[in-house]
């Protein structure tokens, strides 16, 4: 019973880990490329990171507790086939839930900084590096408020 319970808890734990950090980038480049003010944006970005976490956290636990094993009830699986079917789709859910996390910042954020395509398979492409067309489209940004708005 241990391992059922176990390495899935260890894959999840690595699968957060990981994503954690790119929910993280994401958010904070997208509340800085939205919000003018400093302290606001520190305040959203870490109110944003927390509720993503935590949905995540929360979608996974109420899936593995109720649909999961009712889909493998309904598929006729049991026993040991049952328990690695909700191990297994426990961590592909967790996984598929935070992909689908990043996918949407991802959008949101090439969406507001007016990312040509072109761009965004150079950021894709070339990894870490790509953030270099991301900081320089929050600089535009940036400068265009203060052009339209000024500093307050």
């Amino acid at each position: 019973l241990l391992p059922f319970i176990l390495y899935p808890l260890v894959a999840i734990y690595y699968v957060d880990y990981v994503c954690s950090v790119v929910t993280g980038v994401l958010v904070g480049a997208l509340s800085a490329a939205v919000i003018q003010k400093r302290l606001e944006g520190r305040l959203v970005a870490m109110g944003a990171f927390l509720s993503l976490q935590f949905s995540g956290y929360f979608v996974v636990l109420w899936a593995a507790l109720w649909v999961l094993p009712l889909v493998s009830g309904a598929l006729g699986l049991s026993g040991l086939l049952a328990r690695l079917s909700l191990a297994g789709g426990s961590v592909l859910l967790f996984f598929l839930f935070r992909e689908g996390i990043h996918a949407v910042l991802w959008a949101l954020l090439a969406n507001r900084l007016e990312v040509a395509p072109s761009e965004q398979a150079a950021v894709i492409e070339v990894g870490s590096l790509g953030f270099c067309v991301v900081d320089r489209k929050i600089g535009e940004i940036r400068a265009k408020k203060q052009q339209i708005w000024g500093e307050y």
